[in-house]
């Protein structure tokens, strides 16, 4: 059996509709837009937290920070409730405040560092993650032999990329402690896939030494 709407309880119907979804793209740019407001906002007062730490260590040591030799970093490990330091590779446009942890609100400000991993610019695996379509999306574009820099408040680091791999969410070897200097970079592949990417696009780094 047929239902007849009347045509203007179907025209009302429709407007409903339109006036739904309006509100619903409203709603998520808005969204996006507190987002993104969020993000800049957290490097911005990192990126000041980190300059001023850097002002103090140098006034209490009595040597500039950029004077230390990579190699020899300081084991001073930064205050964890605040930026822990910055990464940027220059070539492919990859930079941000890194900060520690590696859950939701964390990632939403900027680069976390995992909990358990060395900390940026110490001896042994450094391991970073982000969104792949906020902070490191760029990081697709990257090749081996790239620079990877870290600054800290004690220190300066450059490591050169050696390895890149695409894993499985459950190859967690690539996190595990090592004696070296070495940094690895974590977000989720591939880079346009819409929903849930289904593995891990994984960038390893050495030390460059002096």
């Amino acid at each position: 059996m047929k239902v007849f709407l009347p045509r203007r309880f179907l025209g009302k119907a429709l407007g409903w509709i339109e006036r739904g979804a309006w509100l619903l793209s409203l709603g998520a740019l808005t969204y996006c837009g507190g987002i993104l407001v969020q993000a800049e906002l957290a490097q911005r007062q990192g990126r000041d937290e980190l300059q001023a730490a850097k002002i103090r260590f140098a006034s209490s040591s009595g040597v500039s920070s950029d004077a230390f030799a990579a190699a020899s970093l300081p084991r001073i490990g930064p205050d964890p409730r605040g930026a822990l330091g910055s990464l940027e590779m220059a070539a492919i446009g990859v930079s941000g405040v890194i900060f520690d942890g590696s859950d939701a609100f964390t990632l939403a400000r900027g680069i976390g560092h995992v909990p358990g991993s060395a900390l940026p610019g110490q001896r042994g695996n450094v391991v970073l993650a982000g969104h792949r379509d906020t902070f490191l999306r760029n990081l697709e574009h990257v090749t081996l032999g790239e620079s990877v820099t870290i600054e800290t408040p004690m220190a300066n680091a450059t490591y050169t990329v050696t390895a890149i791999n695409v894993v499985d969410p459950t190859e967690t070897s690539v996190m595990r402690p090592t004696s070296d200097f070495r940094i690895t970079l974590i977000t989720c592949y591939p880079f346009h896939f819409f929903g849930h990417a289904p593995q891990r696009f994984v960038v390893t780094g050495r030390l460059v030494t002096k």
